[in-house]
């Protein structure tokens, strides 16, 4: 969450990450495999290592304020 911050910081806008996954598929679990799925279209690749784990949280924000929980 720091390393969120400081980037919110450093750029002076908010940020979105999307899943490494193209809809539809996998997660992807190394930097090759979300080099595989993306290529370019990234702006820059973090090597973290081998990600195991569960997926992100989806939510869906309306504009009335109203949360919709699209992937747990």
């Amino acid at each position: 969450m720091v390393n969120q911050i400081v980037m919110v910081q450093y750029l002076g806008r908010d940020t979105v990450a999307l899943s490494a996954n193209p809809e539809g598929l996998p997660p992807a679990t190394t930097i090759d495999a979300a080099r595989a799925y993306f290529g370019d279209r990234a702006d820059f690749y973090r090597d973290g290592g081998v990600r195991n784990g569960k997926p992100s949280t989806l939510i869906a924000l309306a504009h009335n304020g109203t949360v919709t929980i699209l992937r747990p």
